[in-house]
């Protein structure tokens, strides 16, 4: 939605060195189990100052405040807006200092989450010139998390919301930079990306919630099997090929055999076999043209005139086998 700077404000000479310069001092963390704790106690480790002990004091923002200011504690941690209170009440007060980051990149190189927030000096308050030099702050992003039942439509309105609200920018954020799916590190909800992407949808203009829902569910259900199903209608009609093209090899292998053993008949009886062998093939290829596709009748048909031609000699041989012996 926003970036929230981590401000840093600290009692004593003013340092220039990060976070190095608060080793030895009374910390306040943020509260107990909040992100400005979690934030202070990484950066805190990653630049090797401890993260636990009687230093480092687990405190609300106001508290942390309070103690700042009457000096029973050196430096705390707020994330939180320019506009908070607290932050301002501090970058008013001269005996307290705002710590800026000179090696901001290397910060938010090592700590992805974290973005370099460049403030120049008198942005926040020109009148008292706050800060009173330019000053860079790690910002960690503000992050609109709901439930993933959320109905789309809703998700759709919050966000137009979330623009009119954020999108005109502020002093810190450019105009149209809020809200955006960069930095987002938790899944997005299918109709925020959608909406970032490319607005409000049609389908959420014209269908009521119940009938929208049902067809984000059906997509998120099809699209797989449409990527399935297209490739298997494209092979579907090679694979019918194929498999009528082999019923027919195996049948032209039959009556090779066929003709073969008419050639290689010893006498009548042999013939009468083979004769009705093939006729028992040719009823078998009868029964394909009922079966096999349209693209395979043609193939069909001329098989049936090979094997009426094969029976054809073999009934002719066993004629002439059968007059010869009377001729004699």
């Amino acid at each position: 939605m926003y970036r929230e700077p981590l401000w840093i404000f600290y009692r004593g000479k003013p340092v220039t060195d990060d976070l190095g310069a608060l080793a030895g001092r009374r910390i306040a963390v943020g509260a107990p189990g909040s992100g400005t704790e979690a934030i202070a106690r990484a950066l805190l480790e990653g630049v090797g100052l401890p993260t636990t002990g009687p230093d480092l004091l687990s405190l609300p923002a106001t508290e942390a405040r309070e103690r700042l200011e009457r000096g029973a504690i050196d430096a705390a941690f707020f994330v939180s807006s320019y506009r908070d209170a607290n932050v301002a009440a501090l970058l008013h007060r001269s005996d307290v200092h705002l710590l800026g980051f000179r090696r901001d990149a290397a910060y938010t190189g090592n700590y992805r989450y974290l973005s370099a927030v460049r403030i120049p000096a008198g942005l926040l308050d020109i009148r008292a010139d706050l800060p009173r030099e330019p000053t860079t702050l790690l910002a960690p992003a503000a992050l609109l998390v709901c439930r993933e039942t959320l109905h789309p439509r809703a998700v759709e309105q919050i966000l137009s919301v979330a623009q009119a609200v954020h999108g005109t920018g502020s002093l810190l954020d450019p105009p149209g930079r809020f809200p955006t799916r960069d930095g987002v590190d938790v899944p997005l909800h299918d109709a925020a990306d959608s909406y970032l992407a490319r607005g409000e949808s049609f389908l959420s203009r014209v269908l009521p919630y119940w009938a929208l829902r049902w067809v984000i569910q059906l997509r998120v259900l099809l699209l797989p099997l449409i990527a399935i199903w297209v490739p298997l209608f494209k092979i579907l009609p090679w694979l019918l090929r194929w498999r009528g093209n082999r019923v027919l090899e195996r049948h032209y292998a039959l009556l090779r055999e066929a003709e073969a053993a008419v050639a290689g008949a010893a006498g009548p009886e042999a013939l009468r076999h083979e004769i009705t062998r093939l006729e028992s093939l040719r009823g078998q290829i009868e029964g394909l043209a009922r079966r096999l596709s349209l693209q395979h009748q043609r193939d069909v048909y001329h098989c049936r005139l090979h094997v009426a031609l094969v029976l054809s000699e073999a009934r002719d041989r066993l004629h002439r086998a059968e007059v010869a012996p009377t001729s004699r």
